[in-house]
């Protein structure tokens, strides 16, 4: 099933491997990002601000959900806000 749906869907395919990078990607922040905090003065804290941090956007994924069930031009938002994120 999801071989054939990445095989013959363009814009399916695109998000795939965007989201694939993203995961990728921020799992190597997150464990360089934690040794570093890990090594602070305060690890403690730092460590917990971290996961707090990380944690903040599964416990909003709601609200967002729901925004962007009203949105028009999915992958165009999609695109565009993976640009930004990379600029940024």
């Amino acid at each position: 099933m999801f071989q054939a749906l990445f095989l013959k869907n363009q814009q399916f395919r695109t998000i795939a491997v965007s989201r694939a990078f993203q995961a990728f990607g921020a799992t190597l922040f997150t464990y360089a990002f934690l040794v570093y905090a890990a090594e602070l003065p305060h690890a403690k804290l730092a460590v917990s601000v971290i996961s707090l941090v990380l944690a903040l956007p599964s416990m909003l994924q709601f609200f967002f959900g729901a925004i962007a069930g009203r949105v028009t031009q999915r992958i165009q938002w999609i695109l565009t806000t993976r640009l930004i994120e990379t600029a940024g």
